[in-house]
Order: structure tokens, then C-alpha cells, then sequence
């Protein structure tokens, strides 16, 4: 494709044909298109002229750009919003991709991971081609590749989506952070189905105000799409339901479509009934905790849209079904050791709540809080902590640029009891919790889940904290 196919009436000092568009300088090769995006931290005007001598020959720009720049033969456009012309770009670049598979995407504060792993692992347990894209990564069926963010870049989600359809496959169920809806990740591709699982106070760091969190949730379900489903029992229902567009289906205990009813949570097991056009089904699941009905009850809502509902969703829900890091429980020496990416005081508070519920003797709780993020949760996450366990470790999650130290005493703020110690180095911490813990106890490790490293000084340090566990207790995995 030549740059005058996307830029039809703009003069054009160079009507090359384009290798790449990239909002990288570093990654830029010959012919490229170069977007100078306004990053939080950068910004792109600055990286110009790396990105001309690596070989670029259009540059997409806001602002101001050095004179020293400015290079005969080198397109120079500017825009009103980079982002959005990049997200504009790609769509016709990549001929508009999403429009040719069933693109699902699943936003919310809590359960995003777990319920588009649902969905991938159970179609492929029926042989059935799908890809996932985030917060564990992107599976193309069962190719692994790594990514960046929970959902990551709109031009990576466009290089997934071309291996998925030289693969042939029709699903797509994706991660959708509010980072990526604000920054444009994803717009302009075509969701055939949305879903919103929760909405509580999460990334104030980035959003500054729980209104802007909310809207910017809000603005996912306001896109093209055939189907919306949202939560009943969310904050702000009514708000939501009334921008959605689509076909909107709920799910919830009071909903008229996916009525959750009967819950019977125990040890080592879920049972509850969900009445769907008023038919009633029961679904027993190894998978814990009441917060798990809803996320199952979601994914069949999303089965339901796509035409894949049938009684063998109900085998599946019976099998052992692992979520990497999210409610994956170790048993050894007779304690449950529960591993969770629960990072907010929502999170937590179901987490450690519903171990209350089950456990037979104490529990003790290893927490920390990233750095560089929401500190108002800080206090209110240390609060939840001592108040529902027997004892805590405050310890470093991933502090990035902050001290670790300065970051527990801001969650030791909100303590109310003096039932906690600290210890920053995580590992230590784990350790620590495993050696005090007796038969019966139980051991919830709670805010990194699946993430296999802590980011201190700018470093990525590995680390993971199922593997910690399964170190410590000697256990192969």
C-alpha cells in the first residue's frame, strides 16, 4: 500500500510505499510511517528524527516539531490526536481485519482474566480455534506469545489478529483495560459482543477520578457491537445499561436474563442454579468463591451470543479448570495456600472474605501495592487485610519508583489493629508465612497472581509467587 492510499488529499513530499506504520522510533525500518504519540511520561515529537534516520518517510505529529527535523522527501502530517489517527491508520493498513472474525471483548475491574480464560479453554476443549489476548499473555489455539499491557497496542492486537486469520480461525475474546479504551487501544475495531463483569474504584493514578474511570468503562459499551452484556449488580448499573448500545443482556442475581440462584460455595467446591429464558440449569465447578458464579455466569452469557451454548458447557464447568493465578490453591502439610491477583480493596475483600467462609483455623495474608499506581487504595486494601485475617505480612508487590518501605507504611495507615508485621522482600515474606502457618491454616498470597516479576528501579526482577510457594514446600510442578 503507498502512503497516498491512507492520505488521498494531503500533498505528499514522498508517495512511498509503507512497510509498517510503528509508534516506536527504535523499531523503525525503511519506508515506515512514523506516529509521534504524546506518551504520559514522553514525548514523541522528541523521537522524530531517530525514527527519519532508521528510515521512516512519513511522520504523524501534534504540536511542535524541532526546524532541525524537518528533512526534504519526508511526509510530514499533522494531526489533531495521534492515537486516534494511528487506531484510524491501522484499520485501513490492515484492511479493516476485525470485521472478519468474532471479536469479544470483556472490560470490568475484577474477573476479566478469568472469564475470557473460560471461554478459550472451553473451546479448546471442543477443538474449536480461538485466540485470547490478556493480562497472561496472547494464544493464538496454543501458541504462546508474550505482551506488554493487559491489552496491548493497537498495532500488536493487529498483528494477533492477521496470525489469527492466516490460521483461520473465527473467535477472538480479549482483555479490554480502561487504559486501552482511553488511549485508544482499541478503537475502531469491530466487537461483535461486549461484556462489563464489575465496575469499582481502581487506576484514580491514571483516571484521577472515580468519574472518569467510570465513563471511560462506559465509553466501551457505547461502541458498534451486536450484543452488550452487563452486570446487575455492578456500581452505576443504570447508568451503564442506559449508554449501552446493542442488544444488552445482563447477568446477576435479580437479572430477567442470566438469573444466578441457589449459591452453595464450599471448600473445594460451587454449586449454584442460573435460569436463562426460563429454563433453569445447575452448575457445579471446582472454581471458587461467589465472585466466580458471576464470571462463569458471564462467560455463559457470552456462549449464548455466539451460538455455543449447549449442555456440554456443564462437563466443562465440572473438570479442573486452572485460571493462572487467580484463586490457584496449593494443598501441602495440611494448609491451603491460595494464590490471587486480587489488587484492589474490592478484590480483596472477596478474596479474604470467602476464605473467612471455609477455613477451619487461621488465616494469614501476604499483601503488598504497586507503586507508581492508585495510592488512595493503599490505606483502605491495608484496612481490608487485618480487619478479615488473623495475621498479615505487608510486604513490596511491584514498587517501580517508589520505596517499598514508604508504600506499606501508607497501607499500614488504614490498619486499625496491630496484627501485621513487615517484611518488604516478597520472597521472604512467602517464606515467612509458609514457616508460621500450622495444620489447617490457610495462606492467601494476594496482588501479582500469574505476573512472573517485580519491577523495582526501572528493573524487571523474576519473579513469580506460585513458583516461590511451590520452591519453598519442595513441590514439583
Amino acid at each position: 500500500m503507498k502512503i497516498s492510499r491512507l492520505y488521498p488529499n494531503v500533498s505528499l513530499n514522498c508517495n512511498h510505499h509503507i512497510g509498517a506504520l510503528c509508534s516506536n522510533s527504535k523499531n523503525v525500518k525503511k519506508n515506515d510511517v512514523f506516529y509521534a504519540i504524546q506518551g504520559e511520561n514522553s514525548d514523541g515529537n522528541e523521537y522524530i528524527e531517530e525514527a527519519i534516520y532508521n528510515g521512516a518517510k512519513t511522520i504523524i505529529y501534534n504540536g511542535n516539531i524541532n526546524s532541525g527535523c524537518y528533512h526534504k522527501n519526508i511526509n510530514y502530517i499533522k494531526a489533531v490526536n495521534v492515537r486516534k489517527q494511528l487506531a484510524n491508520d491501522a484499520k485501513r493498513f490492515f484492511h479493516d481485519i476485525s470485521k472478519n472474525i468474532k471479536l469479544i471483548g470483556v472490560t470490568g475491574t475484577n474477573g476479566k482474566t478469568t472469564t475470557t480464560s473460560l471461554f478459550y479453554k472451553y473451546l479448546r476443549t471442543l477443538k474449536k480455534g480461538v485466540t485470547l489476548i490478556g493480562s497472561n499473555g496472547a494464544y493464538i489455539n496454543d501458541e504462546y506469545y508474550e505482551t506488554n499491557n493487559t491489552t496491548p497496542s493497537i498495532l500488536e492486537i493487529y498483528t494477533i489478529f492477521k496470525k489469527t486469520r492466516r490460521q483461520k480461525i473465527k473467535y477472538v475474546i480479549m482483555e479490554v483495560s480502561s487504559h486501552a479504551i482511553k488511549l485508544l487501544r482499541v478503537w475502531g475495531l469491530n466487537f461483535h459482543t461486549v461484556l462489563l463483569t464489575n465496575v469499582t474504584s481502581d487506576h484514580l493514578d491514571f483516571h484521577k477520578t472515580y468519574d472518569d474511570y467510570l465513563y471511560t468503562k462506559g465509553l466501551f459499551l457505547t461502541g458498534c457491537h451486536k450484543y452488550a452484556i452487563i452486570n446487575t449488580e455492578t456500581n452505576d448499573f443504570d447508568f451503564l445499561y442506559r449508554i449501552a448500545n446493542g442488544k444488552i443482556i445482563t447477568f446477576g442475581k435479580n437479572s430477567p436474563d442470566f438469573k444466578m440462584d441457589d449459591i452453595v460455595i464450599g471448600n473445594n467446591y460451587t454449586k449454584f442454579k442460573v435460569k436463562i429464558n426460563n429454563k433453569e440449569y445447575v452448575v457445579e465447578t471446582k472454581m471458587l468463591a461467589e465472585f466466580n458464579v458471576y464470571n462463569i455466569t458471564g462467560f455463559l452469557a457470552i456462549l449464548k451470543t455466539q451460538n455455543l451454548f449447549d449442555n456440554r458447557v456443564f462437563s466443562f464447568l465440572k473438570g479442573d479448570i486452572v485460571v493462572d493465578g487467580r484463586m490457584e490453591i496449593i494443598e501441602k502439610d495440611g494448609k491451603n495456600i491460595y494464590v490471587d491477583f486480587a489488587h484492589t480493596p474490592d478484590g480483596v475483600l472477596k478474596v479474604l472474605s470467602y476464605i473467612n467462609s471455609v477455613k477451619s483455623n487461621n488465616l494469614i495474608t501476604v499483601l503488598g501495592c504497586g507503586g507508581n499506581r492508585d495510592k488512595e487504595k493503599r490505606p483502605i486494601m491495608g484496612r481490608i487485610a487485618t480487619d478479615l485475617s488473623d495475621y498479615v505480612i505487608f510486604t513490596m508487590d511491584s514498587p517501580r519508583g517508589e520505596r517499598p518501605l514508604d508504600i506499606i507504611n501508607e497501607m499500614k495507615a488504614g490498619c486499625k489493629t496491630n496484627n501485621y508485621s513487615i517484611i518488604e522482600n516478597r520472597g521472604e515474606a512467602i517464606r515467612v508465612a509458609l514457616d508460621i502457618a500450622k495444620t489447617n491454616d490457610s495462606i492467601a498470597i494476594l496482588g501479582k497472581g500469574n505476573e512472573n516479576y517485580i519491577i523495582l528501579d526501572g528493573k524487571k526482577i523474576e519473579f513469580n509467587d506460585r513458583k516461590a510457594v511451590e520452591k519453598y514446600l519442595n513441590i514439583n510442578s
